[in-house]
């Protein structure tokens, strides 16, 4: 070891970036590399291997300089603020003490070694800790500013599952844990220690949490935030300096690297400006510079270092390793993510001139001072557009290039079409030192175009050259930032047509066919072809792939090969585009291809001559209606069948056949397709004979009896948010569409009638005031209670008359005698109806401080499993859906009217003795895992859920007050067998459950105790 080996063969690739640098790489340390870490001055690097010795080499010479045997298998590595202590965790577990249970060892052992760097001396720190292992090891360790050790634990043994984290005192020797878990953390600090990303490896979540000194946990970041995922794997993360940005690896439908603020919310996206540096599966490595004004990532796939400017977040410059195997070791539980997996795989030395590179058998340094020039495309203007015949048929483009190192040899640009010229088909344009002259810029103003097809031309790639044989390519998202706009336009002779002249595209190609003068026909051919009438009356014909439609000035015709019934349609409305509205999209039943129409394109006519005009506003499924439908409408469904109807502008009204009776209300999925949007409501006949889907554009749905359905104002309902049945300026027929949960009632104008499924006797009303908050639903009437605790109706006293099943009716303006319990006057109720747009969305429900705000929920305590989040939320969990409730929620009510009381409970996530209270109404009262808790159920009848059994309890009476003595605990202590905590349960509680069913009834005890 200590040996310094030049790497020879350093050659700089062809990368999709700004420029390219090739540096001085050589391989500083060979070996079973286990971790690297730089001493504070940035001379030396120190590195362990899987033997427990540590190295120091110098980062100038490449030579060994000291070697010690600290331990016996080495894991995270960190030095301390004065640079003279090297601390490293011990990945071997020490002893554990056994308990009761198999799994739980209380008096785990675990091991920090510390490296004195002036006189060599180690010390060794055997520390107590418990935890959920049937061995627990520190993991890893920074230091924080405080002068604490920060130190994250894993299981061994082939365990898996969440470990804590700990601050630890090396002066005092007092050790702490800390509330939060976390899956085998990986840590990294800035400089000072003030902030420590905390990554959890080898979970699907890529979760992030920030630690700042001496407050703890600042930040969590969401889990499949953003539709991010991955297990951080190779611990590839990275905070700046000053804290302000945090670099990550993830995936997000494919590698990605994100940059996220203080805050851990979403600032970039790797994948979106420079994806090429990702391309491969290998992010081993994330560091930043220490001005802050370079992202450095290593490419373990590619070999490379890619250099990325934090000010446009583009690739400045690249650097090519790879004598050390890169690629880090898969996952190995036994192990404990114990090799190369500690955010140190790339590290920046203080002064910034080296990067060291960590693989999984050696390090390497790379020298950046040592660098040579690579070719730079500095210029490139295009023209807007050229129109054969007029210009002369010449492209005239202009590049410009330079190079310190060497000379600009060529520049060549990819096309995304072929282009036709003079000297044949091209789908490159290419300047070259032969024939063009350069000092910062040459152009070649002679590329003559010939019979070129009319369209979009689109510059793909740019890849500058230089006579070193060094090159560069520019892919899309550099040309973007270079250019703005990398198209041009070709304008073919017909767009110059007079009245009469005709166009055929028989090109396979993706065109546009524009005319811009006079009556002209088009004909789109195959590929997928954008037909622009221009100016004067225009017949455009569809082709045989997808063709979209634009009419331009005067009166233009789309032609269709098919009828009407031949074609799916999608959403919008059929008028005139530049007006707003959306287009129409047209989707043959065979598959063969996509229609749009838009854009001024008066009418559609299909193959059997029936047509559909703009002004008629109307879209049909399974039927067609011939000629124009003018102004508002009203339309005879078909007895059978699947019919689509879009009402557009106008009071439109759709009569089915058959009384409300016969059918089921329900909601179709949102579909979009581009920005149409159909199918809000469905109807569909209980015989199965007929189904009609209703745009929010038809207003009302007429049936045969007479009664009606008014859908205009509902588009809270399809957005998926809570149910709001609302009404519109008429007057409205409201009905009941769920049996069991909660509903949302609004009359709005006009006199309305809500029809329930139930009777009067099956209900207790309650009244409600609605809430301030103007982006909420606001109900100000009556809640429904069902007496069976399936839910509850909230009905706004818009709604004038209330139908029972049995024929009674409630009047809004006899609520009064009804009423038999009104809550405050800020009371605020929170409606969740899972189910409208999925059951596994994540949402989160907040509510006012100054309010008594309770949540309604459509399912039972019993179908969720309740935890906290990082921030004190309650977090009620269901197949795979997730529902965060702030502490400012008071209380959950479930459908079967059971409630959970959540306003006494904020000390709760700080692990301090916790009081909760329970409401006069029957409560599911929870607590936590450790630390003594005081539980008060108040009135109704109430249950209390433990974590342990009861052979995990002492039973005793007791009368103690509570942690704030505002409340005295009269009846029972459960005093924990492990220390961990006692319970103190009042007499108004009724039944305690344990985790494995089992429960204790309080009536009974009295004779219990005798």
């Amino acid at each position: 070891m200590g040996d310094t080996v030049m790497n020879s063969s350093v050659d700089l690739a062809t990368v999709q970036g700004v420029t390219g640098v090739t540096g001085a790489v050589r391989t500083i340390a060979s070996g079973d590399v286990r971790d690297q870490v730089l001493t504070r001055d940035g001379a030396s690097l120190l590195v362990s291997t899987t033997d427990g010795v540590v190295t120091r080499y110098d980062l100038a010479s490449g030579s060994e300089t000291g070697a010690w045997k600290v331990g016996n298998s080495l894991g995270g590595m960190a030095t301390s603020a004065d640079g003279r202590y090297l601390y490293a965790t011990e990945l071997l577990p020490v002893t554990t003490v056994e308990t009761s249970s198999s799994f739980y060892r209380q008096g785990n052992v675990a091991e920090l070694d510390r490296l004195d760097l002036q006189t060599g001396e180690v010390t060794r720190f055997d520390l107590t800790i418990g935890d959920y292992s049937s061995s627990t090891v520190f993991r890893d360790v920074a230091v924080t500013a405080t002068g604490q050790l920060l130190l994250s634990t894993s299981l061994t043994g082939g365990y898996s599952g969440s470990s804590a984290i700990y601050l630890f005192d090396p002066q005092t020797g007092n050790l702490s844990r800390q509330n939060s878990s976390y899956y085998f953390g990986a840590l990294a600090g800035t400089p000072d220690g003030q902030s420590i990303v905390i990554a959890e490896l080898g979970l699907s979540s890529a979760n992030l949490s920030l630690f700042t000194a001496g407050r703890g946990v600042t930040a969590n970041r969401e889990i499949y935030a953003d539709n991010t995922s991955g297990q951080n794997t190779g611990g590839a993360i990275a905070i700046s300096t000053d804290g302000s940005w945090v670099a990550q690896s993830v995936s997000r439908g494919g590698p990605d690297v994100i940059v996220l603020n203080r805050a851990l919310k979403l600032e970039v996206s790797l994948a979106q400006i420079a994806p090429q540096a990702l391309v491969g599966d290998g992010i081993t490595g994330l560091a930043f510079s220490n001005d802050g004004a370079r992202l450095y990532v290593l490419n373990s796939d590619a070999d490379q270092v890619f250099m990325i400017s934090t000010r446009d977040w583009l690739i400045e410059s690249v650097v090519t390793v790879g004598a050390i195997d890169l690629a880090l070791p898969n996952f190995n539980r036994a192990l404990g993510y114990s090799k190369s997996l500690y955010a140190d795989q790339l590290l920046v030395s203080a002064d910034g001139r080296y990067l060291t590179v960590q693989g999984d058998d050696g390090v390497q340094a790379i020298d950046l001072t040592q660098t040579t020039g690579t070719p730079v495309l500095t210029a490139l203007t295009l023209p807007d557009r050229l129109v054969i015949g007029v210009d002369g048929g010449n492209l005239s483009i202009t590049a410009g290039a330079i190079d310190t190192g060497a000379a600009v040899q060529s520049v060549v640009l990819t096309l995304d079409s072929v282009l036709e010229t003079t000297s044949g088909n091209v789908t490159e344009i290419r300047f070259d030192a032969a024939r063009d002259a350069f000092d910062d810029t040459f152009s070649a103003t002679n590329l003559a175009l010939t019979g070129a097809a009319g369209g979009i031309y689109t510059v793909t790639s740019a890849t500058v050259t230089d006579t070193a044989g060094h090159s560069v390519t520019y892919g899309a998202a550099a040309l973007d930032a270079l250019l703005g706009d990398r198209s041009f336009e070709v304008v073919g002779q017909i767009d110059l047509t007079t009245r009469g002249d005709t166009y055929t595209n028989t090109r396979d190609i993706t065109v546009t066919v524009r005319g811009l003068a006079g009556d002209d026909t088009l004909y789109a051919g195959p590929g997928t072809v954008t037909l622009d009438g221009g100016q004067g009356d225009d017949d455009l014909f569809q082709g045989s792939g997808a063709t979209t439609f634009i009419g331009g000035a005067g009166d233009d015709v789309a032609v269709l090969n098919g009828n009407a019934r031949d074609y799916y349609v999608i959403g919008g409305r059929y008028v005139a585009y530049p007006s707003g509205y959306e287009p129409l999209t047209l989707l043959a039943r065979n598959g063969s291809g996509t229609q749009v129409i838009g854009g001024d394109i008066e009418r559609v006519r299909f193959a059997d001559g029936t047509f559909l005009s703009a002004s008629g506003d109307l879209l049909l499924g399974d039927q067609s209606q011939p000629g124009s439908v003018i102004g508002d409408y009203t339309l005879n469904a078909p007895a059978s069948g699947t019919v689509i109807f879009n009402g557009g502008a106008g009071d439109n009204r759709v009569i089915l056949p058959g009384d409300v009776s016969d059918y089921e209300l329900g909601r179709l999925q949102r579909v979009t397709y581009g920005a149409a949007q159909a199918g809000s409501f469905a109807l569909t006949h209980h015989d199965g004979s007929a189904s009609y889907s209703f745009d929010q554009s038809v207003d009302t749905i007429q049936f045969a009896d007479g009664r009606y359905l008014a859908l205009r104002d509902l588009p809270a309902y399809v957005a998926g948010s809570a149910a709001l049945d609302q009404g519109g300026n008429q007057d409205d027929l409201l009905y009941q569409s769920k049996p069991a949960g909660y509903e949302v009632f609004d009359g709005a104008r006009g006199q309305d009638d809500l029809y329930l499924n139930g009777n009067v006797s099956d209900y207790t009303v309650r009244t409600i005031i609605g809430q301030s908050d103007p982006d909420a639903i606001r109900i100000d009437g009556i809640e429904l209670v069902s007496t069976n605790g399936s839910g509850a109706l909230l009905i706004d006293d818009s709604v004038e008359a209330v139908h029972f099943q049995n024929g009674q009716y409630l009047s809004f303006r006899d609520v009064a005698a009804y009423v038999a319990a009104a809550p405050k006057t800020d009371a605020v109720l929170h409606v969740i109806r899972e189910g409208i747009a999925t059951d596994n969305l994540t949402v989160g429900v907040a509510g006012t401080a100054a309010a008594d705000d309770t949540l309604l929920l459509d399912r039972n305590a019993l179908d969720y499993t309740l935890s906290r989040g990082f921030d004190g939320e309650f977090v009620l969990a269901r197949d795979g859906g997730r529902i965060s409730v702030s502490q400012t929620i008071d209380a959950i009510q479930f459908g079967n009217g059971q409630f959970l009381s959540l306003e006494d409970v904020p000390a709760y996530v700080r692990g301090n003795a916790t009081f909760t209270r329970g409401t006069s109404l029957d409560d599911v009262l929870v607590v936590s895992r450790s630390g003594s808790q005081y539980m008060n159920g108040g009135a109704g009848d109430d249950d209390l859920f433990l974590n342990g059994n009861v052979r995990d309890y002492t039973l005793q009476t007791t009368r103690v007050q509570s942690p704030n003595y505002d409340q005295m605990i009269d009846g029972y202590g459960l005093f924990a067998t492990n220390g961990s905590g006692n319970i103190y349960i009042d007499r108004s509680v009724e039944t305690v459950h344990f985790q494995n069913g089992q429960t204790l009834a309080f009536e009974d005890l009295p004779a219990f105790f005798g």
